[in-house]
């Protein structure tokens, strides 16, 4: 027993020594790669080239969207490794306000992603008083090119955006919290496959006619939860609550290449606290122009 453990002593010291030997030969090697990253990102940090990179992202959307304005003030690389723009606009050419407007943006690239041959980057901004995040990858297959796309959005003061008013003719008000995934071939938005989820708190939805004595809708939650699903927007729940109007929708919506002619096809129920009345809605028609329905 004593010879064996003996024995076995001696194995691990000479596997130990062996170890030793290894590191040894090693250890500086590691110091000097370690030495050489180090030195590249201060070099990296010092010298990034902020002005050539705003002036490649310019022209990267006058080419891929040339009915949009893209600018921003600044470019820095941040580490880990990434890049931080400030005062981000973007705007439509035949209306100069910016339709989105970001205090700043930072984007950090995925290494794993790089190597794979599937770029994929993450993407934090500070804008209209709350942030957006988001995470987004690009995967190459025999089918084509995809991309995956998951945000968050917490806090974000939609009064102070114009992007709605920009897209549906109308602004709407409120806190906006919410999530949304996405997944589809490249070019072909609205034939992937996704899901909206968001809450809008404390605002006001103007309506496109007067409904039953109402130019706007004031409210103080709005739920809802969306199913997209090859260009058909299922919506499995629209609530809406408020002093004046309580509201349960649900539906769908077909979705066109110009957004403003998909067709609307819901029902729901609307209550009136003040007037003691409820009463049954279909919506259809268009998003550029509804027409809601009373029974």
């Amino acid at each position: 027993m004593y010879a064996a453990m003996t024995k076995n002593e001696a194995q691990r010291s000479r596997w130990t020594f062996y170890e030793a030997i290894i590191m040894m030969r090693f250890k500086p090697w590691i110091g000097y790669v370690l030495y050489g990253v180090a030195v590249t990102l201060v070099f990296l940090y010092l010298l990034f080239p902020g002005e050539a990179l705003m002036s490649y992202i310019s022209a990267r959307a006058e080419r891929d969207y040339p009915q949009w304005n893209i600018e921003m003030a600044s470019a820095r690389m941040v580490l880990p490794v990434g890049v931080k723009m400030t005062n981000c606009t973007v705007s439509l050419k035949s209306k100069p306000v910016a339709v989105l407007k970001a205090d700043s943006m930072t984007v950090r690239p995925s290494l794993w992603g790089f190597l794979t041959g599937n770029p994929s980057v993450s993407l934090k901004a500070k804008m209209y008083e709350g942030t957006v995040k988001a995470g987004v990858a690009t995967v190459t297959s025999k089918a084509g090119k995809t991309v995956d796309l998951d945000v968050s959005v917490n806090k974000v003061d939609m009064g102070k955006c114009s992007f709605t008013e920009a897209i549906f003719g109308r602004r709407i008000e409120g806190t906006l919290a919410g999530s949304l995934t996405y997944k589809g071939t490249m070019g072909t938005s609205i034939d992937g496959d996704g899901t909206v989820t968001f809450t809008l708190r404390g605002g006001t939805i103007p309506l496109s006619r007067d409904v039953l004595g109402f130019e706007k809708v004031s409210f103080d939650v709005v739920d809802s939860d969306l199913v997209l699903k090859r260009k058909t927007l299922q919506v499995k729940k629209l609530n809406v609550s408020g002093k004046e109007m309580n509201g349960d929708f649900t539906g769908r919506m077909t979705l066109q290449d110009n957004i403003m002619k998909s067709a609307l096809s819901l029902r729901g129920t609307m209550d009136f606290p003040a007037m003691r009345k409820k009463i049954t809605m279909t919506l259809g028609g268009t998003l550029a122009d509804p027409v809601p329905r009373f029974k």
